[in-house]
């Protein structure tokens, strides 16, 4: 079984510069993802701010999973976006993303909560 793996990457200032939000972040990861009978690795998050958006950062940041999915031996990357978010739709459609139909769940968890 493979051992997990991450990447982070987050635009920072130099010291010279103000500190500001950072134009653009994502996080990436190679558990022992399976799916289809086959190990993935899984995008959690990728944003770009409005103001960065259209200067290739996001695609230069699915190019950088890409060459860790590589990395690991691994075939397919995975991650989702909500139904409403259109222009990231879009935007990984243009660079080769196929959508896939799946229904994600959430179990809220608190102290008194039952074991199911």
């Amino acid at each position: 079984m493979r051992k997990p793996s991450s990447i982070f990457a987050e635009n920072t200032p130099s010291s010279n510069e103000p500190l500001t939000p950072p134009p653009a972040r994502h996080l990436a990861y190679a558990p022992p993802c399976f799916h289809r009978h086959r190990e993935y690795l899984h995008m959690d998050c990728l944003f770009v701010r409005a103001g960065h958006r259209g200067a290739g950062i996001g695609a230069a940041l699915i190019a950088s999973v890409v060459q860790f999915a590589q990395a690991h031996e691994l075939n397919e990357v995975q991650w989702q976006t909500p139904d409403w978010n259109v222009d990231a739709a879009r935007f990984y459609r243009r660079l080769g993303g196929v959508a896939q139909q799946k229904v994600r769940f959430v179990l809220s968890v608190t102290p008194e909560s039952p074991t199911p």
